[in-house]
């Protein structure tokens, strides 16, 4: 405790008292994500410049105190949480959108810059950056580069890593690491750029990104498919996949979801049956592809003799169904407050099969299960819902034991953008070779000899 307070004393003398905050409300208002885990840190910082942060690490170092690098706080692993108390870095203060370059179509922000407010920013100069997680009004770049995140549109235009061009990071010992630049091709020395993105700030804190931007979309078009036979809608996406349609986004809701979303009940075609599933898929481009393309989609769904969907070439239409997807989380906690929420992802070509597993382990176990998701990409996110936290806690090992194991069976993924934090690390190494576990863990200790850097998290 005393080199914590030695080390909470030279900070507030370098980067100055208002940035340094150790009271108990800080810390508890800096102890929790996503997750029902809390852990405090002993000091709560908010760097508004590089310079802050490179004497915040140079401090770190010195008196081997843990580090942890903090965005919005919307983690769903644990990712931001101190494991080990230590200093926590908020970026909320580090949040400028510096520069959007409209010649080489790029930006270069802070880590604390709002994924939505730099759409928005993009928007004004015809351009768009397309990762958005569902949290994407409140979540930041330096966490989405942290978690590689991807969203609703991956399924067309990749995640995060794709978009990165270039950054500016910080070692523990507070050296300054340059990387990238402003041009998509550079195939000079290992692509340090793209090993630190994901890495859940183990390996370095993010202090700007450059990161690429595309032509803003001309048109969208939404179809909204109600399904009644449960795992019908996999064979449907399969088709449309094949058929050489290449959707921005497929999103799909199963019958706890739909049941818990009050938003579903505004449409006449979803209450003429008992409805087991709804996927969404969207399109964009040049409006007379868009067209085509949803024709493709309606002569995919007649042939299949689906008859009753929804499509609109509206945006303010698109944006309400959108609504009913943006509102399945929230809407789930009407079902049960607390949940074992896993992000996985599994073959489209194993999908059905795996699902049907998880959720006849559910019906054996007396559990309330929801599955939603990204579907394009067979990302899916997995609810196990409880009324109580207690109730949770106990069911956990044996649900994240099963689903790790249905999961990788079938060749999946235990984790398809949530990253795996505290939550996931007791089931990392059932997934990695034993060689690629070393590699990683010795290139760890070549970044943070110490391991002060988020300590805890990705393996046990």
């Amino acid at each position: 405790m005393m080199e914590t307070k030695k080390a909470i004393d030279r900070l507030i003398d370098i980067i100055g008292r208002d940035k340094v905050f150790s009271d108990e409300g800080y810390l508890s208002a800096y102890s929790y994500d996503s997750t029902n885990i809390f852990l405090k840190p002993d000091v709560v910082v908010f760097p508004t410049c590089e310079g802050d942060v490179i004497n915040i690490l140079k401090t770190a170092s010195e008196f081997s105190l843990p580090v942890v690098a903090r965005g919005a706080g919307t983690s769903r692993s644990g990712g931001p949480l101190a494991t080990r108390g230590g200093i926590l870095i908020s970026f909320t203060k580090m949040n400028r959108i510096k520069e959007i370059d409209r010649v080489n179509m790029c930006a270069v922000v802070e880590p604390g810059v709002v994924t939505s407010d730099l759409n928005e920013e993009a928007k004004r100069f015809g351009l768009y950056y397309p990762p958005d997680p569902s949290s994407f009004r409140v979540s930041t770049i330096g966490g989405n580069i942290s978690h590689n995140a991807g969203g609703i549109h991956a399924v067309k235009y990749g995640v995060t890593k794709n978009y990165l061009l270039g950054m500016r990071v910080v070692l523990m010992d507070g050296s300054l690491v340059l990387l990238g630049g402003r041009v998509m091709k550079s195939v000079v020395g290992y692509d340090l750029m793209r090993l630190i993105c994901g890495s859940e700030g183990t390996l370095a804190v993010i202090t700007e990104a450059t990161l690429r931007l595309i032509p803003r979309p001309e048109c969208k078009a939404l179809v909204v498919i109600p399904f009644e036979r449960e795992y019908e809608w996999i064979e449907t996406i399969q088709h449309i996949l094949q058929s050489g349609v290449l959707p921005c986004s497929i999103e799909y809701m199963d019958s706890m979801c739909i049941s818990a979303n009050k938003r579903v009940s505004e449409y006449a075609i979803f209450n003429k049956q008992k409805i087991e599933s709804i996927v969404f898929v969207e399109l964009d481009g040049n409006r007379k592809s868009v067209e085509f393309e949803i024709e493709k989609i309606k002569g995919i769904l007649n042939l299949n003799n689906r008859k009753d969907y929804l499509s609109s070439l509206d945006t303010s239409e698109i944006e309400r169904f959108w609504d009913i997807r943006r509102d399945i989380s929230p809407s789930l906690n009407s079902v049960g407050r607390y949940r074992i929420a896993d992000d996985v992802s599994i073959p489209l070509s194993n999908l059905k099969p795996a699902m049907i597993e998880l959720k006849d382990f559910a019906k054996e176990n007396g559990y309330r299960i929801a599955v939603f998701g990204h579907a394009g990409d067979s990302n899916l996110h997995i609810n196990y819902l409880f009324d109580s936290q207690s109730d949770m806690e106990q069911h956990f090992e044996k649900i994240m034991d099963r689903i790790s194991e249905v999961v990788l069976r079938y060749n999946g993924s235990i984790s398809g953008e949530h990253g795996i934090g505290i939550l996931k690390r007791n089931y990392s190494e059932k997934e990695l070779d034993a060689n690629a576990i070393r590699l990683m863990k010795e290139i760890k200790k070549i970044f943070d000899p110490k391991g002060l850097l988020n300590p805890g998290k990705i393996f046990k």
